[in-house]
């Protein structure tokens, strides 16, 4: 019954691809079964949203053994890589395997020079690595793809801050950009269960580095929470503080960086990266830091029938007697946040990542499925 279901669902919203090049719209009445872009009269969409499908259409048609849905999840990449070459001069695609984050999905072309591993581009990358698990290793063209993003991430997308922090930035064709969203936090996890599967040493020194970046900017305030963006100052590259606003500038006197954004609205990101790292290492460090973040969340964002959003992770709620808080609550709290809080202190054979991969929104897919290269 609930693959039926399953089913039923996805066929309510595959008219969202019926486009000229099979691309998704963003938005779909699914009474009507009309596409729309998320700003009225546009065709615009982003890199998250078209790549996002793979790991749930793939499983779906392995259970139907209908490869539609996973050719429609599969075509997205193809009409993209197609549509836009490096070696084109008009196109807006500049660095191979940093693909702009900002697509029209009509002409199926990149409609910007901005590259970004957080909010907008973070769950594509996530998919083709975690895809090719899915597939037991058999989607070749995925694997090539993320090693050639992370190879290129590396080069472009990383930098070294005052605090000697290796973090992720913005990248607008090949201009760096000391920003980063807290969606960046899961790259450390993603990259480091990447990084063991394919025995590489140095890109899970690289998870790891990144993962004490992230862990720094909620270990630095007050809540043991982290905004939900912020600003870095490179090493040796003063300019990035010298035209910071004065209250910037103080921020990052006395924490390292400024918090752009400084609302903590109970994202899980963090915390899945440091369970993985735990899963991956045994060390009880990552453990702690959850522990940590948890008893932020109960010191913060705790209220009478549920948890909500904090308004400023520069002030302990708590400590301060007052609770400034965002009178919401996502679900992902529920289906991520919690999860993973959980996981990390359950028992390691309780969802083995040797036996499972987790999609974005943490559900988790079996990997006992043997693809055969049919459906």
């Amino acid at each position: 019954v609930f693959l039926q279901k399953a089913v039923e669902l996805t066929d309510v919203i595959m008219p969202a691809f019926n486009t000229p090049l099979g691309l998704p719209w963003q938005m779909l009445n699914v009474t009507t079964g009309v596409g729309s872009s998320e700003t009225p009269g546009r065709t615009s969409t982003n890199l998250a949203e078209i790549g996002t499908f793979q790991m749930e259409f793939y499983r779906l048609s392995q259970h139907t053994k209908n490869a539609t849905y996973h050719e429609a999840a599969q075509n997205v990449i193809t009409v993209m890589l197609n549509k836009n070459k490096v070696s084109d001069p008009t196109s807006n695609y500049a660095i191979p395997g940093l693909y702009p984050i900002d697509f029209d999905m009509i002409s199926g072309k990149f409609t910007s020079r901005s590259t970004y591993w957080g909010g907008g581009g973070d769950s594509f990358y996530e998919y083709l690595a975690k895809t090719w698990i899915l597939s037991d290793f058999m989607l070749e063209r995925n694997i090539d793809m993320w090693s050639e993003s992370i190879q290129s991430f590396k080069r472009y997308s990383v930098a070294e801050s005052t605090s000697g922090y290796l973090f992720p930035g913005f990248v607008d064709g090949t201009k760096f950009f000391p920003y980063a969203d807290t969606f960046t936090n899961f790259i450390p996890g993603t990259l480091g269960l990447i990084s063991k599967l394919v025995g590489s040493d140095l890109y899970f020194e690289l998870a790891e580095n990144l993962l004490e970046s992230g862990f720094s900017v909620f270990d630095r305030m007050p809540s043991s929470l982290g905004a939900e963006a912020i600003k870095f100052v490179r090493k040796n590259v003063p300019s990035d503080y010298l035209l910071m606003k004065s209250s910037s500038k103080s921020m990052v006197d006395q924490y390292g960086f400024s918090l752009e954004r400084p609302y903590y609205l109970l994202r899980p990101e963090l915390i899945e990266s440091l369970f993985y790292m735990y899963r991956l290492t045994g060390k009880q460090l990552y453990a702690d830091r959850v522990w940590k973040i948890w008893q932020g969340i109960q010191r913060n964002c705790r209220v009478p029938g549920g948890y909500v959003g904090t308004a400023n992770v520069a002030v302990d709620d708590m400590a301060s007697g007052t609770m400034d808080i965002i009178n919401s609550t996502e679900s992902f709290f529920f289906a991520e946040t919690f999860l993973y809080l959980y996981l990390t202190f359950a028992d390691h054979d309780n969802i083995n990542l040797d036996e499972w991969v987790f999609t974005t929104e943490a559900h988790p897919l079996s990997r006992k499925y043997v693809f055969d290269g049919t459906f």
